[in-house]
């Protein structure tokens, strides 16, 4: 069949080179051209044609027949591709050659003749042409390194094989090992010599044939040593490979320095050698010999050299560094070693300092972090001499400055600029939605809300740019190494008065016009060089000033206080936050260092400066009120949740005896609920997290913060009541928007109060729960009016059901806060009652087809009761179980259609699976009791406790299993899954139960070796592999003889015996865990190539 016009229209069509091609018409070109799949036609279009579709078409042609099953002339195919990929014709596009190697590599593995490919290859490229080695068989030499050496626990993509053939070829190429490593080494010795003298080719060629030699070396290496590597072979070995990394540093010689990607690949290679695992009785000489080239290496990388080198090989030297440093960061102290570590470290400082590029400097910060790990964990235990310690840390010390240098426009000001290139955002928009966990301790604020500050940010999970990303690694690397007993003075030092001299210039800003165009850019990078600064001094004083006992630390940690109280105070006065971005990450920054620099008070409270502390915590809260403060120009909501931070480190660190005396803190209290009435609803529920958790101290007597709690939760309580009565009132205006934000406010006061108790002591949670009865008991009437105004009204036009659905969604939430902090306190009769309307109440189809109806905010009150029910059942008393059944028959009664069927069913189904997950951990006795007769192992059999706990612990593990074969599983659901049936199994003994066994075992197994077939959760393969061998291991007989043999029946229906053999053959009946998770993936693998073989057949 000849290639015509009507062949070459196709091919554009199939290929998507015309436009206006639909669907159908390319199923069409496909359909047309499938004919033309044929190695005559292949060949014929490769050997006549110079058009690159037609020679795309014909290379991906050959590559699908060779991976299939289909009969070809094998020997035609090597000869001819052998001749194409050694001696390309002119003009032959190279990706087409780059196929074409890797269809010659499928024919010789699908032919089985390694050995005889092997040799013909190293005669090829051993054959001296032109005065070189021949680069074409190097290049194919790599293609079969590639394939025979890399990991093959996922086939895909590469020659199918199973297991045991892959197993042979391997052992085939292993033969050769030596004579490869021979002949790539002297390839590499070769031109190393060659580059000794004037080059008989352009460096570009020899820089070429090093690269693809190098790539080959090192896929050599990551097999088992070969014999020929002897102690002396390697070391030699290893002293070549940085002689050709080093070609790239060495500026003055230019063809060397010409040798670009070999001197990276080189790199590369030696990454190989000094991460591997060598036998211990190499493994020293490799070390020693990759310590000296790395210090050579790192010597000849100076600040003028590296201002030459280009970015790439930088980063590949910073990598090999640290790869290095990591692996053998303990051997590399040996008395042995003629270079020690202190050498090694001088010389990556160096690197360090003259680094050009942020993506080497990383790999530098990741050497410093392993390098303090090593430092911290000495200091712990005493493993080192106190003087090499010293040494240690006044090296780190230089690395300290030098990053603080770093992160500085006024030192670092181009590097800054590059980096900060993005928009800056406007002030983030505050969140409406509450309901994000509060922490009971005093300053564990909701964190819904980011401050921005660096103190913050490893507490605060959220994508940084560039600037910020690289600023705060510094930061934290510093931050580390401030912690160590010497380091910290030498900061203190250099950052007080940098400090002081730019805040002397700051307090100055507000008698300035306004600047613009440069003098503006200029004010910002002196406004975030102050931002950076205030960080660095305040975390290093807070680290250090605490830890010490002398008063003169004390002390000064007192003055810096006052210090970053002023900046505090002059910010906020002057409400400079409304010049933009920079001044509100100042200002967030300010009140941080405030609040990190109060470690001193206690001390100071101690020496009799009572008066003094309060004057100071007056002017703290002051500050806290004027961020706070609406009625003038409201401040960002960073900005606030960063007062609302310190509001609560001010509640922590002064007695709750000394609050009245704060009259600041007093007025807050008494006018809290008129000062918050016009704060973000998120706002207003930290600040009564704040102001609760000042009052409620654990060293606070009752007497103490009986009376202040009242008054903080009545008033709340009071109106939620008034709020109830007046919707009750005035049911025909449910919908009202006004009616609506005085109760939403409330409700979400009442969630934060309610979760900021949950860690409290008991007396504490008494008189919670003695103040929020009567809210428990009022918001359920309103559950049900919003619930049922939802089901009457889903239909009826322009009705204000987002109002209603937000309502109930809110109310919900406040349910599941209050039972998840003091369900043991409150009275069972009202938890029944709860309880049981919601359970009504969500058994009327109506409602719950109206939810589904509501999209994503009638899917979040559905997720929000089943959340409701999962904090319910963590209880395991018996209060709490007498509600299963009810639970139970809701959730696989009128509930059960719908959460399956759900249009958010990924949504849904996560707040599913962890009820079920509770239900089975918290209250195992109800499904499942223990008999008085024993099994063979001396336990005692388990029995079911009557037939519904029967039906419905197998419709529980039913449904899960159900959620488990749902195609596009997404992954964050199969690891729930996976999490829920270890975790039961961990408990209770899952899989050992005989109903277990006998009704669901097989499907789970099935089901998950179909998921790792199918490779659509491959982030979870280990997890799903490990379950797999905890099932199976219950009784592997019948895993081997029975559950293999079913799946492979179902997988690949009409195998006779022979065949289902050779599919099972990589199963030798290990019992244990390596070995069986060993044989798991050479059976996935052999599964995916008879799957591949049968849809190619």
């Amino acid at each position: 069949m000849e290639p015509d016009a009507d062949f070459d229209r196709a091919l554009d069509v199939a290929l998507g080179f015309a436009p206006q091609a639909t669907a159908d018409d390319r199923a069409r070109a496909i359909a047309f051209l499938a004919p033309y799949k044929t190695q005559l036609v292949a060949l014929q279009l490769l050997q006549t044609s110079t058009d690159e579709k037609r020679l795309w078409f014909a290379v991906a042609t050959l590559e699908g027949l060779v991976r299939s099953p289909v009969e070809l002339d094998l020997q035609q195919l090597i000869s001819f591709i052998w001749t194409a990929v050694l001696e390309p014709a002119p003009g032959m596009p190279s990706y087409v050659v780059s196929k074409l190697r890797v269809v010659l590599v499928y024919v010789v593995l699908r032919q089985d003749a390694m050995i005889q490919f092997l040799s013909q290859l190293h005669e090829t490229i051993a054959a001296p042409t032109s005065s070189t080695y021949h680069h074409a068989g190097l290049e194919l030499l790599a293609v079969v390194c590639e394939e025979i050496c890399v990991s093959h626990d996922d086939a895909r993509g590469l020659f199918p094989t199973l297991t045991k053939d892959r197993a042979r070829q391997r052992a085939q190429f292993q033969t050769q090992l030596d004579a490869l490593v021979i002949l790539t080494t002297n390839v590499l010795s070769d031109v190393a010599s060659k580059l000794q003298a004037p080059l008989p080719h352009a460096p570009a060629f020899h820089d070429a044939v090093a690269t693809t030699a190098l790539r080959i070396l090192g896929q050599l290496y990551t097999l088992d040593l070969p014999q020929y590597a002897t102690p002396a072979i390697l070391q030699n070995t290893i002293d070549l490979l940085f002689a050709l990394a080093a070609n790239r540093a060495t500026v003055a010689d230019s063809a060397r320095f010409a040798m670009d990607a070999s001197s990276q690949a080189a790199c590369d290679t030696l990454v190989v050698f000094a991460t591997k695992k060598w036998a211990h009785q190499v493994t020293d000489v490799v070390i020693e010999r990759v310590l000296c080239g790395l210090l050579s290496l790192l010597e000849s990388c100076d600040a003028s050299a590296m201002a030459a080198m280009a970015e790439p090989y930088l980063d590949k030297v910073s990598g090999l560094t640290e790869a290095f440093l990591t692996k053998h960061l303990r051997r590399l102290e040996s008395p042995t070693l003629t270079s020690g570590l202190t050498d090694l470290l001088a010389a990556v400082l160096r690197l360090t300092q003259h680094q050009p590029h942020v993506s080497g400097l990383f790999h530098c910060l990741t050497v410093w972090e392993i390098f303090v790990s090593h430092v911290e964990e000495a200091e712990v235990h005493g493993a080192l001499q106190p003087a090499l310690l010293r040494s240690y840390e006044a090296g780190l010390v230089g690395v300290m400055m030098h990053l603080v240098d770093r992160m500085l426009y006024s030192t670092n000001e181009a590097q800054l600029e590059e980096l900060d290139d993005e928009p800056q955002p406007a002030p983030e928009a505050l969140p409406v939605a509450i309901g994000v966990e509060l922490g009971g301790e005093s300053d564990n604020l909701l964190n819904a809300i980011r401050t921005g500050a660096l103190q913050d940010q490893a507490q605060e999970s959220a994508e940084m740019s560039d600037l910020k990303a690289f600023v705060f690694e510094c930061f934290s690397l510093v931050r580390r190494i401030a912690q160590l007993p010497f380091c910290a003075p030498p900061l203190l030092e250099k950052m007080l008065p940098i400090v002081q001299a730019q805040l002397a210039q700051f307090l100055e800003i507000h008698a300035a016009p306004i600047p613009s165009g440069d003098a503006k850019q200029a004010q910002t990078i002196a406004v975030r060089d102050l931002t950076v600064s205030c960080a660095l001094l305040s975390c290093v004083a807070a680290q250090h000033y605490s830890a010490s006992n002398a008063m003169s630390d004390k002390m000064a940690g007192w003055s810096i206080l006052r210090l970053f109280l002023q900046l505090a105070e002059y910010i906020v006065g002057h409400r400079l936050h409304t010049r933009g971005p920079a001044f509100v990450e100042l200002e967030c920054e300010a009140l941080a260092c405030v609040r990190l620099c109060m470690g001193c008070v206690p001390f100071v409270l101690q020496s009799g400066a009572t008066n003094d502390v309060l004057s100071v915590m007056e002017s703290v809260v002051q500050i806290i009120l004027q961020t706070l403060d609406t009625s003038i120009v409201p401040s960002p909501s960073a900005v606030m949740q960063a007062a609302l931070h310190l509001l609560a480190s001010v509640g922590a660190v002064v007695p709750h005896g000394l609050h009245a005396s704060i009259s600041a803190m007093a007025t807050l209290r008494s006018t809290l609920p008129r000062f918050s009435l016009h704060l973000p609803p998120l706002i207003q529920a930290n600040l009564y997290t704040a102001v609760s958790n000042a009052i409620l101290q654990p060293s606070a007597t009752e007497v103490e913060w009986v009376s202040a709690y009242e008054a903080i939760v009545t008033p709340v309580v009071t109106s939620f009541v008034e709020s109830t009565v007046a919707l009750q009132q005035n049911d025909q205006r449910v919908g009202s928007t006004s009616l609506l934000t005085q109760l939403t406010r409330d409700v979400s006061i009442c969630r934060a109060l309610a979760t900021s108790i949950r860690l409290k002591p008991k007396a504490m949670k008494l008189s919670f729960a003695t103040h929020v009865m009567p809210v428990m008991a009022s918001a359920l009437s309103l559950v049900r009016l919003y619930l049922t105004y939802l089901h009457q009204n889903v239909n009826t036009p322009k009705a204000p059901l987002a109002t209603a659905v937000g309502a109930t969604n809110e109310l919900v939430g406040l349910y599941t806060d209050v039972l998840n902090s003091i369900r043991k306190e409150m009275p069972t009769e009202l938890i029944h009652r709860i309880i049981s309307t919601f359970v009504e109440l969500f058994q009327h189809a109506p409602l719950t087809a109206a939810l589904e109806s509501l999209g994503a905010s009638g899917t979040a009150v559905l997720c929000g009761f089943l959340k409701l029910l999962r904090i319910l059942v963590e209880e395991s008393t018996s209060t709490f179980a007498n509600l299963l059944q009810s639970i139970l028959d809701l959730c696989f009664g009128p509930l059960h259609e719908l959460i399956f069927a759900h249009k958010h069913y990924d949504t849904v189904v996560p707040f599913f699976i962890a009820l079920m997950e509770q239900i089975l951990e918290k209250h195992y006795r109800f499904f499942v009791v223990s008999q008085m007769t024993f099994d063979d192992a001396g336990r005692r059999r388990k029995a079911f406790a009557n037939d519904d706990a029967r039906r419905y612990f197998v419709s529980i593990l039913q449904a899960v299993g159900t959620i488990f074969t749902q195609d596009a599983l997404p992954p964050f659901v199969c690891k729930q899954i996976v999490q829920l049936l270890e975790r039961i199994h961990k408990t209770h003994q899952l899989f050992e139960f005989d109903a277990f066994k006998d009704q669901v075992r097989l499907p789970y197994l099935h089901t998950l070796l179909k998921l790792l077939i199918s490779g659509h959760v491959d982030l979870l393969r280990e997890e799903l592999c490990v379950l797999l061998y905890r099932i199976a291991s219950v009784d592997f007989p019948s895993f081997y003889n029975n559950a293999l043999h079913t799946f492979i029946a179902e997988t690949f229906p009409n195998l006779d015996a022979s065949q289902t053999e050779r599919v099972l053959s990589s199963w030798a009946g290990q019992s244990d865990e390596p070995s069986f998770l060993q044989e798991l993936a050479n059976f996935l693998n052999d599964v995916r190539v008879i799957q591949s073989e049968r849809q190619n057949a």
